[in-house]
């Protein structure tokens, strides 16, 4: 759950610098907060297995950006197609992602 927060703060880092180059520690949380709040609903939702790629993953994935959106209309934030797009691609690969390494170590350590 960890890297997946990590993860989240860093989608809003990256997004923040690349359209409005507010970086401080305000206005990440202001974008990252309704991801990270989705994210906990994950805990939620899945118990076991949450580092594997499948379920656990593709969960974390799309709750954490369906739920993040969800909580940003509702609290008249963008929700902007291209915005919705872009979350769910740079969250698929930034949670999906750290996930596939973890899998390849683990897959790598066994003898």
């Amino acid at each position: 759950m960890l890297l997946d927060m990590a993860a989240v703060v860093l989608f809003a880092y990256l997004g923040r610098g690349a359209h409005e180059g507010g970086r401080s520690v305000t206005d990440v949380l202001e974008v990252a907060l309704p991801f990270l709040l989705a994210r906990l609903l994950v805990t939620v939702l899945v118990q076991h297995g949450s580092l594997r790629l499948w379920p656990g993953g593709v969960v974390a994935w799309l709750v954490t950006w369906a739920g993040g959106l969800g909580l940003r209309a509702a609290l008249g934030d963008g929700t902007a197609l291209p915005f919705v797009l872009v979350a769910l691609g740079v969250l698929g690969a930034l949670l999906l992602g750290w996930r596939a390494v973890w899998l390849m170590v683990a897959r790598a350590r066994r003898p």
